[in-house]
């Protein structure tokens, strides 16, 4: 009999041994499966990111270039003006255009470059107050490279944007 307890124990040992390696392995590839779909959301998200921009600097070039002809013909102060802020909008879309993500502080900067742009355009149909309640979050806090813009340029094209029916 103590030959077959302990050939038992061993095989109780065993068969918990088994157990807590499947269990163990099935963990680990419950994590890296976790973390393989994680890996292709944010890659889905870059690549949606990536396609968005591709369309709106195009669009947005061609948009701008024809209100500086507009301008030119109405004002040409106002014409330099749109076309340094336009310069200066470019250079940063050209510079940030393979970050992912930027400092919100920036973002903004380049946004209100963007509106900027387009108060010359619209003069008092277009108003404007950016606000964020903790200083500290500007340059701590970071989004999507372009992900304010186009929200703006939206709020714009979808709006009237006279004096009687200004977008603030």
């Amino acid at each position: 009999h103590p030959l077959s307890y302990c050939a038992c124990k061993h095989f109780l040992f065993y068969l918990f041994f088994l157990i807590t390696q499947k269990y163990i392995i099935n963990q680990e590839d419950k994590v890296n499966s976790d973390i393989e779909n994680a890996q292709l959301k944010v890659a889905n998200a870059e690549a949606a990111n990536q396609l968005l921009r591709q369309q709106i600097h195009p669009h947005m070039l061609f948009n701008s270039l024809n209100t500086i002809k507009s301008l030119y013909n109405r004002n040409t102060a106002d014409a330099d003006e749109y076309l340094a802020y336009l310069s200066d909008f470019l250079r940063a879309s050209i510079l940030n255009n393979n970050i992912k993500v930027i400092p919100l502080d920036d973002e903004l900067k380049l946004c209100e470059a963007y509106l900027a742009m387009q108060k010359i355009r619209f003069g008092e149909a277009l108003t404007w107050f950016i606000s964020v309640s903790n200083s500290g979050t500007l340059e701590k806090s970071f989004i999507p490279s372009f992900s304010i813009q186009p929200l703006v340029e939206n709020a714009i094209k979808h709006n009237e944007l006279t004096e009687k029916y200004p977008l603030h």
